[in-house]
């Protein structure tokens, strides 16, 4: 080998080695060149986590990891800025998929994925049920009629054991009144409102669930033209609170005396909250006073909210944030304005999410969430942002929440699972072929309870955990 030819093997060496430690260092700051637009980048990554585990991703149609027990996420870096096909499986689950920008020097999360089982089953828990109320997530409150033009009764149904507990004292009344309404105002207090069969009077009764045997209290301090009816607990004594002809009155159910008038001014709604009572006052002003009026009366609003029908006023509290239902209008209360601002028209039902950050809101056929705290998953948003899930040619039945980032909705004779993350397409499914007008989501054993005509059904699992 001649001294020119070792010179320009050298050189070429050096250059070579410049070259790949020139090209590491550009792979270290993850650069990378885009040779579709011929440009360097910066790249970025993707982070997905999914339920249950085992599950494999892909990457526009290419696997890209998959889940384990010691990780339930799978990372993809060194990505260009462009939009991705990600894709999440596994055998027995119906598969989840969206479409993931990734930005410069950013991580794009689907922190939330849920998998849902292929073949969800319903079973008939129970026959002859007209209405469900959920007392807890261990029990039930059955209303039933094995006949139609027979009394209603009332059961309690235990979820953990399957076993339903009758309640005598109370269905003996049944059978010489009709039930109007029956409210849950607690997990351990129903009101009743009754009507008798024979002279066409209204009257309240009231059940202590944790006094057995089970029986009916008249509240016959309590006038026909009540409503917004409270029960409060004070040092171990029970305090009812309602309104009564534009006031509001208070009455311990501890002592036998008579019922008192709480509030002077003339009320359009109010609500009782931790020991506060919040008051939408005739005039449209919303005023705080505490339950033992230790406190002067506060002012929330500078300004009187006209009310549209005074007769269907609903004032409800959420993650300290004060909401309004006036007919099928549902309006916010914004603190630093002290005013009631309209969110949404033609609410029919409105419900809180698991972790309290969120309102699933349903119209008649429309789905929607309305954010209560800033949240960062799927997607960050603000407090107050109002998001649309979808819009159906039918009418929604009725609405739950699965955990905080999927719901469950009953339309036509179906009953469907969405997703809350609306990046690019919503990923729906359809676990049920029936008819349903009332479901609910049992937080604790994960199954979904659905009242199809008079058969109360429950599903498989929906949630491994």
């Amino acid at each position: 080998m001649t001294k020119k030819t070792r010179t320009i093997l050298f050189s070429f060496l050096v250059i070579f080695f410049f070259f790949m430690a020139a090209a590491a260092i550009f792979y270290a700051q993850g650069l990378r060149f885009d040779f579709k637009n011929f440009k360097v980048l910066k790249t970025g990554g993707i982070s997905i986590k999914v339920s249950p585990i085992n599950a494999k991703i892909f990457l526009n149609q290419k696997l890209a990891g998959q889940t384990t027990l010691m990780s339930d996420y799978v990372f993809i870096q060194s990505l260009l800025p462009e939009k991705y096909d990600v894709r999440a499986e596994k055998e027995g689950y119906m598969p989840w998929s969206k479409k993931l920008e990734v930005e410069e020097t950013k991580v794009t999360e689907a922190k939330n994925v849920v998998l849902f089982p292929e073949n969800i089953s319903f079973s008939e828990e129970k026959g002859d049920i007209e209405k469900i109320y959920p007392l807890n997530n261990d029990k039930l409150v059955l209303q039933s009629r094995s006949l139609e033009d027979g009394p209603r009764k009332i059961s309690i149904y235990d979820l953990n054991k399957r076993e339903e507990t009758g309640a005598a004292g109370i269905n003996a009344i049944l059978t010489e009144n009709d039930l109007l309404r029956l409210d849950v105002l607690d997990p351990q207090d129903l009101l009743f409102l009754l009507e008798n069969k024979k002279t066409k009077k209204t009257n309240y009764f009231l059940t202590d669930l944790a006094v057995q045997p089970l029986a009916a209290r008249k509240l016959d301090f309590i006038g026909e033209s009540a409503d917004n009816i409270f029960l409060s607990s004070f040092f171990g004594e029970k305090l009812l609170f309602w309104q009564e002809d534009g006031k509001i009155f208070k009455r311990s159910l501890k002592l036998k005396e008579a019922a008192q008038e709480f509030f002077a001014q003339k009320t359009a709604s109010f609500i009782l909250s931790g020991g506060d009572l919040y008051i939408l006052s005739e005039s449209g002003d919303l005023l705080k006073i505490d339950q033992n009026k230790n406190f002067p009366v506060q002012g929330l609003t500078d300004r009187p909210f006209e009310t549209k029908d005074s007769k269907d006023l609903e004032l409800s509290i959420f993650a300290g944030q004060i909401f309004l239902k006036d007919g099928g209008d549902l309006y916010a209360l914004d603190g630093t304005e002290k005013s009631f601002k309209k969110i949404f028209e033609g609410v029919e039902e409105f419900k809180i999410s698991p972790f309290g950050d969120k309102l699933l809101c349903q119209l008649q056929n429309e789905l929607w969430i309305y954010t209560l705290k800033d949240i960062d998953a799927p997607s960050q948003e603000k407090a107050g942002t109002k998001i649309f899930i979808s819009r159906f040619s039918q009418q929604v039945q009725d609405s739950d929440w699965i955990d905080d980032n999927y719901l469950a909705f009953s339309i036509a004779d179906k009953i469907n699972i969405s997703e809350t993350d609306i990046r690019s397409n919503i990923n729906m499914y359809e676990i049920a072929g029936f008819e349903s007008s009332d479901i609910w989501f049992n937080q604790k054993n994960k199954n979904l309870y659905a009242l199809s005509g008079t058969a109360l059904m429950v599903s498989d699992k929906l949630l491994s955990k």
